[in-house]
């Protein structure tokens, strides 16, 4: 997640992109989503770099961004068989208000992903939406934060938002489900509490409610849920570059029309601050389910977050359970990693790679799926409206119920506007 604040105005634009900052005030950011699919993360860097160019205390900032893009892939159903290839031109607008004051932030972003495809296929989606709103209250010894958002894609070209950094990294483990358009709606609502027990210690309280929706075509039998996570964690810093801390987690899955089906959690993890700028922590625990085939397991996490003078560096380790959208409980072994460089005074290179490996706990099923996301992108920044590049994406995929795998390559092009308005 790219973060900038009030310095990075005496900055050119692509440094504002490539590199996150912190504002005057020490600790606010900008917050306007990380939106509408793959092929179209830099418009909300647009929009970010925007906020960053024009960010003044206690006023209200409006942020419009929007894109142009054309693209090609030559399996865009990611299929193991029959694969089609289609070219496509895609308009993606976006818009973002904040405020920042003393001791509160507030955000609002939406956004519109429109396409239209080489081919005439009625089943083929047109068009992503979403709505993000987050915003943060603080006291001298609590912070409240509240995450919500409303998203219409497809398993074929999906929305990322932005995660709070205290959630899971990219948890969507519905993408490719099937080799077909499958419309769904998300509805995610995130409130956190953190009180400040002591100088040194803290404790953290936190709910999410996310639905799924699918709006599936003949042929295709995927299972509406709801998901319910309460959680807290117990943080205590014992020197100036170490803490500890300790977690306790229960899951509530609900699948419309099947059992529902509790997990528990309880884990401890380590972190250490090796710089003012990069970081480390492990984490590892026991996890119990009821109404599932497996009874119990492990949880696992590893993360590293590193920043040069020109790279940030992020890669996440992680073994958790989720639910997917064909009514399972998985268990899910995944690895994020991103790297991003500033290559030049106005251009950046991107790059990002995610994998993972599901199983559903009722082993009678063969729903388990394997897959790779690998891209990389290339950004110059004209001037500080103005921005194009081009982006390679590779994904391949392994289907437990196919035999053959898939494979597909996606090329991008895109030229791309953003312009902060203060209002007065």
């Amino acid at each position: 997640m790219v973060r900038q604040g009030i310095r990075a105005r005496r900055r050119n634009a692509i440094e504002v992109a490539a590199q996150p900052t912190r504002s005057a005030k020490g600790d606010s950011t900008c917050r306007t989503g990380r939106c509408i699919g793959r092929g179209n993360g830099v418009l909300v860097l647009l929009c970010a770099l925007a906020c960053a160019t024009s960010q003044a205390e206690d006023a209200w900032v409006l942020h419009p961004a929007v894109q142009l893009m054309g693209s090609y892939d030559d399996n865009i159903d990611l299929a193991p068989s029959g694969a089609r290839s289609e070219r496509g031109l895609r308009l993606a607008t976006a818009l973002g208000i904040t405020r920042n004051r003393a001791q509160s932030t507030l955000s609002a972003t939406a956004g519109l992903d429109v396409i239209e495809y080489s081919a005439s296929d009625a089943t083929r989606e047109s068009g992503n939406y979403f709505f993000q709103l987050t915003g943060t209250n603080e006291a001298p010894r609590d912070n409240w934060q509240l995450d919500a958002s409303y998203m219409n894609d497809t398993l074929q070209r999906t929305i990322e938002l932005a995660p709070d950094p205290a959630d899971e990294p990219d948890s969507d483990i519905d993408v490719a489900l099937v080799t077909r358009p499958v419309e769904r709606e998300r509805v995610s609502v995130k409130p956190a509490w953190t009180h400040n027990l002591s100088p040194r210690s803290r404790l953290r309280l936190a709910y999410v409610l996310s639905t799924q929706r699918f709006d599936e075509p003949a042929g295709i039998e995927l299972v509406d849920y709801d998901r319910h996570v309460l959680s807290t964690r117990f943080i205590h810093r014992y020197s100036r570059r170490d803490s500890i801390n300790m977690d306790v987690r229960v899951q509530r899955f609900e699948p419309e029309g099947l059992r529902a089906v509790d997990t528990y959690e309880v884990a401890t993890g380590y972190s250490h601050s090796y710089s003012p700028v990069g970081s480390v922590a492990l984490e590892a625990g026991i996890r119990r389910v009821s109404g599932a085939g497996d009874e119990a397991g492990l949880v696992a996490g590893l993360s590293w977050r590193g920043k040069t003078e020109r790279a940030n560096t992020m890669l996440s380790v992680r073994r958790q359970v989720f639910p997917n959208g064909l009514g399972d409980l998985v268990e899910s072994d995944q690895v994020v990693a991103k790297w991003n460089r500033q290559v030049g005074p106005r251009t950046a290179l991107l790059t990002s790679a995610r994998a993972f490996d599901t199983a559903p706990l009722d082993r009678l099923r063969n729903t388990g799926r394997q897959y790779v996301e690998v891209n990389a992108e290339l950004r110059h920044a004209l001037d500080r409206q103005w921005s194009l590049g081009a982006e390679y994406r590779l994904r391949w995929i392994d289907r437990e119920s196919d035999p053959d795998s898939a494979t597909s390559n996606a090329l991008y092009v895109f030229v791309g506007f953003g312009q902060p308005v203060t209002l007065d």
